[in-house]
């Protein structure tokens, strides 16, 4: 039985290599090439999730910000922890706030030129929440807690999502701008300003997760 199976499962591949075409027509544009000139970014791939599939990058979008606030509204059930700590070695707080920095400047070359090269909002907003990671674990709670209420993180990251709905929304019923030059800055149409949108929101959103679990746990 198990020889019988094994011979079916080939059969079924080299059928179905031998009906492909494996080459393709000679003339025939890349997909990336298309995508490139429909949606005005160099980058295809944020040509796909910004503009041919916007739909599930706002999906995405909101279900990050359910997961913000699911984890800050459980934390709140903790009641604030007391002993908060943080790393006080000058050694690995001064190489932490310099990775951070780093950190920090990648996701804004990642942001900003996305849509040129590999990178986008997700990665930015990674690299941007690693950042304020290594400079919450480097700093006092006091100090990182006055900085999150300065910046209105929590009000940031609400209207983050809010005007990445409503540009998502503009689009989709025909209120779009120029695509500009493929592989100049100023191309893409709204995809880096999606970018941005999306590296600002996932940034302050990694922020408010680290906030309450050291505020409510002590330690991440």
């Amino acid at each position: 039985m198990r020889a019988f199976v094994v011979v079916i499962c080939l059969i079924f591949v080299f059928g179905v290599l031998l009906t492909q075409d494996l080459e393709g027509p000679p003339d025939e544009v890349s997909a990336a090439e298309i995508i490139a000139v429909e949606s005005g970014a160099a980058n295809a791939t944020t040509g796909v999730y910004l503009a041919n599939r916007v739909y599930d990058t706002l999906f995405e979008v909101l279900v990050f910000s359910i997961a913000t606030i699911g984890v800050s509204f459980y934390t709140r059930f903790l009641g604030d922890f007391e002993e908060k700590s943080h790393v006080v070695d000058s050694a690995v707080v001064t190489t932490g706030r310099l990775i951070a920095l780093l950190a920090m400047l990648s996701g804004f070359y990642l942001a900003f030129w996305g849509h040129l090269s590999p990178g986008g909002g997700f990665a930015a907003g990674v690299a941007g929440g690693t950042a304020l990671l290594l400079v919450a674990l480097t700093s006092s709670f006091e100090n990182m807690e006055r900085s999150f209420e300065r910046v209105h993180a929590v009000v940031l990251e609400k209207a983050m999502t809010a005007v990445f709905t409503v540009c998502v929304l503009l689009e989709v019923a025909g209120c779009s701008v120029p695509t500009g030059k493929v592989g100049s800055l100023l191309s893409g149409g709204l995809i880096p300003i999606y970018n941005v949108i999306i590296f600002v929101k996932v940034t302050t959103g990694s922020w408010i997760i680290v906030y309450s679990f050291i505020k409510h746990r002590g330690l991440l």
